[in-house]
Order: structure tokens, then sequence, then C-alpha cells
């Protein structure tokens, strides 16, 4: 396993450095760790970190938390530390300590007076050759693993999308332009919970399916992952999807992209905000300025028709993207990062919270009802002032 530690500390002198650039200076070391110190003299203090070249990366396919569970274990004692005593000799000396792993590494880290970096280092080299693990230990870990991923997944589609992101997915139903997976309906299920908790008398309709009272006039539409073939093919653009339809008006909308951590939110009469600060469409109104998001559906009918539009807009417009979520469509046609979207067979979960989202940012959304499918559009939403009619 390859190591690296990081030093941030105050004239440390520690050995003549491999190379130097400004105040920073890098060392190897005989046992192969790496070494950087990076001085700072604006406080008599150092930050020392120890960082293992392992991380979310390193699990196998189908498993995630094990490099946070690794990330624990190291908190557990050694033959000369009792368990919590690591930490209780930093605190002990003015000091705090923590950790946090990431996709491609685990690191643990002090900061303390910059007189204790020697005893920093003497525990964790402590830790890395001595540590201690019981059986108990090790399931008593485990345990605190399981509940911290339950606090953090079971409250939150966001958290739960993102943790299997890039891991292996069971899919459900395979058909030539769409995927089906078992995530799709463990979000819907997990929004679904939440959302009866709170709105017990309420109906769920989601592209999962229905729950909650079927005669309440308060529906929730819920896409638990709009954006179903990008997340499988580990292209981070996706969204959680969720809107209010009260006696058949549209109420509130929410939408939720948990790559890039954008809340989009908007109640009837409000703005539309996005992680709460007021957001409007574009002023662009010539299609030579504009870029436009034309979608070309999953059936033979509205793919020829989308693909007809493509082509006439592509001469037009300054540039064309076919994004693969409608939501995050419509949520950036309001955030005046597009200018249009068109596709002629779009579900009602897909643009319910974008449609009141985009005409409280000041833009446009005329819908066409499906003459034999209910709840199924064709879409034209624009900042309401370019000719989108032109490549229709």
């Amino acid at each position: 396993m390859r190591l690296i530690l990081a030093a941030l500390a105050i004239g440390s002198g520690l050995a003549a450095p491999a190379q130097a650039t400004d105040d920073v200076t890098s060392f190897t070391l005989e046992n192969g760790l790496e070494l950087v110190v990076i001085e700072d003299h604006r406080a008599p203090v150092v930050t020392h970190m120890i960082w293992y070249r392992t991380g979310a990366a390193d699990e196998t396919p189908g498993h995630s938390g094990i490099a946070h569970f690794f990330e624990h274990l190291m908190f557990q004692g050694t033959d000369d530390l009792a368990p919590g005593e690591f930490s209780n000799t930093v605190e002990a000396q003015g000091g705090n300590d923590n950790a946090f792993t990431s996709w491609d590494y685990t690191a643990y880290f002090q900061r303390v007076a910059a007189d204790r970096l020697g005893l920093m280092m003497q525990m964790e080299a402590e830790r890395m050759r001595d540590l201690i693990l019981s059986e108990e230990d090790v399931a008593t870990e485990r345990q605190v693993i399981i509940e911290e991923r339950s606090q953090r997944t079971d409250s939150d589609p966001g958290a739960l999308l993102r943790e299997h992101f890039g891991q292996e997915m069971h899919v459900d139903e395979a058909h030539h332009h769409d995927l089906k997976l078992a995530l799709d309906k463990e979000s819907q299920d997990l929004i679904t919970r939440i959302l009866l908790a709170g709105f017990p008398d309420h109906a769920i309709y989601g592209e999962e399916g229905l729950a909650g009272n079927p005669n309440s006039e308060h529906q929730w539409i819920v896409d638990p992952i709009d954006g179903t073939v990008n997340f499988f093919y580990n292209i981070p653009h996706f969204c959680v999807s969720i809107a209010l339809r009260s006696a058949g008006e549209l109420v509130v909308g929410v939408i939720y992209d948990p790559m890039l951590d954008e809340l989009w939110t908007v109640e009837k009469g409000g703005p539309a905000l996005l992680n709460g600060k007021q957001i409007f469409a574009s002023k662009r109104d010539r299609l030579e300025d504009s870029i436009l998001f034309v979608g070309c559906g999953k059936d033979d009918a509205a793919m020829s028709s989308g693909l007809e539009r493509f082509s006439r807009a592509s001469v037009r417009a300054r540039k064309m993207r076919m994004m693969g979520s409608a939501a995050l469509g419509m949520a950036y046609i309001a955030t005046g990062r597009l200018d249009a979207y068109v596709e002629s067979r779009i579900s009602l979960w897909d643009i319910a919270a974008g449609q009141l989202l985009l005409e409280a940012a000041g833009g446009k959304t005329v819908l066409t009802p499906n003459p034999n499918i209910p709840e199924v559009y064709s879409i034209v939403a624009s900042n309401g002032r370019i000719p989108i009619e032109e490549i229709l």
C-alpha cells in the first residue's frame, strides 16, 4: 500500500530535502513513505496528516462502505495505546484530530502545537504497525458503520444515489432505448416513506408505481432517478424530481442533482430558487445565440420527430445538447444555462417539477397531451423569448 504523509509545519527540520520549491519540500524515506512539508509561519501550530492510498475505488463491485470501515478501525488500540487513547492524547495537548475517506484515499489528521509534531508522528507510526483488532472491535465498528449509513441514506434519496453511483447495479428491465434499475424502485420507496410519514393522507404518483391514498386531491409526482441510463453508464447527470399537485394544480416543485449538490425549489406564486438563491431564465431572444436541448424519446415516432427537429435546430442554434434528463434540462433553462427543451413524448413525472420551476423563472412551457396515454405529453419549454416554433 502506498502511503502519503503531508505535514503542514513550521520550520520543520526533518532532513535534507530531495527537492524544494518555495516553502514546499518533499522526501522519500527508506520505507517508501513519501513525505511533504508545507511551511506556514503564521501561527505556532502544525497540521499533521497521513494519507493511505486506498478508498471507495478499491471496494469490490456491489459493495460499499468498506473504506469507511477501514477508517474507523484505525482508531482502535495498539500495543502501546488503549482504544481511544490516540484522540484523548491529542485533546490533552490542546489539539484536535479526525479522519476522512474519499474515492481513492483515506486520511487521518491532527492539528496541534508545533512542538507536538514528533508525538503525532510517533502515534501514527504506532497504529500503522501495531494495530490490535479483536472480533468484538470489528463487530462493533461494523455496526457503527451500518448505523451511520442508515442515518445518511435512509432519509436522503440523493445520498442513496451518490452511494450507488459507479457501483455494480441490478437491471430489472432492459429495453432497446431504456433501462429500469432496482435502484429506481429503492429510491422511490425511500421517497414514498418520507412523504407519507409527513403527509399520510396524500397520494404518490411515481414512475415506479402508486402509493398512499388514491382518492386524495394531493398527489406527489415522483421521478426517483430522472436520467437512469446516464446513471447506469456512470455519466454524472441525473436527478430526483418531485412535484406536488393539489386539486389538479402544481403547487410545489423540487429537483435535486446529487452529484453537484444543486437543489432547485419552487412554490406556486413564489420565486424559482437554486440552493436558496433566486434564478431567472435567460434573456436571449435569437436562435443563433441559444443552446437547445432536443430529446428523441423512446419509440419510433418520437425518435423520428426528434431527429428531424435536431437537424433543423442544428443549423440555427449556437449549440445543441442531448442531456438525458428532462427535469435537469428544464432546471437548466430556468437557471439560464439552456434556452429551450423540446421532446415529442415525455411523462408527467419527468417534467412536473420543471414546469413549475421554469414558469416561476420567467420561462414558458407548452404541453400537448397524448390522446392515447394519460399523463404523457409533447413538450416545448423555453425561456419564453427565442422563436422556438421556427424549428418545430
